[in-house]
């Protein structure tokens, strides 16, 4: 396996690809596509796995080794009878306390593949009754369910970043939870972490005037910008990136780029300071810029030499308190990303956009160019940042486009809501008071009265369900509540 960074890149897949993935061969075929070691390819046996439960062997009809990296990472295919449920935490169960890390395919005919990525973590403190000596390790599988003939974009995208591009089994199993993590919240054309709403960034921009706009010149220019990026710039030092790729790319979205800090040592100070490239009065948002495809969730000692032990997330939130802008923009080259102060999980809540899969004519896009450019355009030229007067709840409001974006999708969650809470309230609580009383004139008799005090009660659940209700609408803690096991 090649380790350097100038030529382990993620490989582009298009739909064919996954559609040749039809059998046992072609499965330990895509995989050596995708940098992994196949050499060690092996029949297994439910024993030699310690799989000996009857309930969990009985689907099995094959068991195959395809890919082993020194022990640490592993890849599995089984052929089940049905590829269930039921099924798939079984044999999640019967791995959880083997050493290592797992990727398992299942299938039953190769029509529908599930990739299910094996992450273990150690539950938080009581919350399987045990004191913290006592704790067990738990297993949960997250799951890829592919139709081979009829592969999405998600799909290409995600499968994509399978690609082995780490230095060491560990590294590369981190990036595997990061494909994953982004296989639950990403859409065909953006990748959107609980920043805005989906639907309105799907059903309603695109009702929006600037929404016509034509798109080719800015996405012409760019794709020449973009031509062989990967291969141009990783590996390079973030200032070749920012000079010769990122400075240029924000001024065909009508920027104006000020350099912020001159030293990776000038910390809570931003790389850019980015204004209208026609009015340059107001500083409408900062920008960050890593190195090509460096990690945008953690650290990363492996493509950025100069601030590996810097977390992005962490930055942005740095530059958020400082109130300088509301706006942050952070980039690696390949993936653009947006984030603002006006949300919950500053760190984690997020817009992005692969702009590197984005421009490719080979990627998953390819077919609708115009419309996956427009997502990444339209939220990130300068005018997105720029100020406008509008009508809001009857009074004039001085709002950008992303502004209004947000606080529509806050309107929307509100309302989205209150329709839930409207929906127990009327529709279902009624349903489960009658129950209870049912229950009590079964039991006592059905001309008992029933008790003010009994009333009452009912009346204190329905206040429960209120805030148990109020509670599922309300945004969770940023920090996981079922940590990871670490390296």
């Amino acid at each position: 396996m090649n380790d350097s960074p100038t030529t382990i890149l993620d490989i582009d897949l298009t739909r064919q690809d996954i559609q040749a993935v039809s059998g046992a061969d072609a499965i330990a075929a895509f995989f050596a596509r995708l940098a992994y070691n196949t050499d060690a390819r092996a029949t297994q046996t439910a024993g030699n796995l310690g799989i000996t439960a009857d309930s969990t062997v009985r689907p099995i009809k094959k068991i195959e080794l395809i890919a082993d990296q020194e022990g640490l990472l592993q890849v599995y295919l089984f052929e089940l009878q049905s590829v269930t449920v039921a099924h798939t935490r079984a044999l999640a169960r019967a791995f959880r306390n083997r050493a290592g890390n797992y990727l398992l395919i299942l299938t039953s005919d190769y029509d529908r593949l599930d990739f299910v990525l094996l992450e273990k973590y150690l539950p938080v403190d009581g919350a399987d009754g045990s004191s913290f000596g006592q704790r067990q390790v738990g297993i949960r599988p997250r799951i890829l369910t592919i139709e081979r003939l009829k592969p999405g974009p998600v799909h290409l995208r995600v499968l994509r970043r399978l690609t082995w591009t780490e230095s060491d089994p560990f590294g590369q199993y981190d990036k595997l939870l990061s494909a994953y993590a982004l296989a639950d919240w990403s859409e065909d054309y953006f990748n959107n972490r609980a920043l805005f709403s989906d639907y309105y960034l799907k059903e309603r921009l695109p009702g929006f005037p600037i929404w016509t706009d034509d798109p080719k010149p800015s996405f012409l220019r760019l794709r020449e910008l973009y031509q062989r990026a990967a291969s141009r710039f990783a590996g390079k030092e973030r200032k070749n990136l920012s000079q010769v790729l990122i400075e240029p790319v924000l001024r065909v979205l009508g920027f104006e780029a000020r350099p912020g800090k001159s030293s990776q040592l000038a910390s809570a100070d931003p790389h850019y300071r980015l204004y209208s490239a026609e009015k340059t009065d107001a500083n409408l948002a900062l920008c960050q810029v890593y190195p090509w495809d460096r990690s945008l969730d953690g650290k990363d000692d492996r493509r950025d030499k100069e601030t590996s032990e810097e977390n992005p997330g962490a930055v942005v939130v740095s530059l958020l308190e400082k109130g300088e802008s509301s706006w942050v923009v952070v980039t690696n080259g390949r993936l653009w990303r947006l984030y603002a102060k006006r949300t919950h999980a500053r760190a984690t809540n997020y817009y992005e956009i692969d702009l590197e899969e984005v421009l490719s004519q080979s990627g998953p896009h390819a077919p609708e160019i115009s419309e996956s450019f427009r997502y990444f355009r339209l939220l990130f030229r300068s005018q997105a940042f720029d100020l406008a007067e509008i009508e809001r709840e009857g009074k004039k409001q001085s709002l950008s486009l992303l502004d209004q974006l947000l606080l529509y999708s806050e309107d929307y969650a509100k309302e989205l809501g209150q329709r839930l809470k409207e929906r127990v309230f009327e529709d279902i609580f009624p349903h489960l008071a009658a129950g209870f009383i049912t229950f009590i004139r079964q039991r006592d008799g059905a001309h008992v009265e029933i008790s003010q005090e009994t009333l009452n009660a009912l009346e204190g659940f329905g206040r429960v369900c209120d805030k148990f209700v109020g509670k599922l609408l309300t945004p969770p803690p940023d920090f996981p509540k079922t940590p990871p096991i670490g390296r």
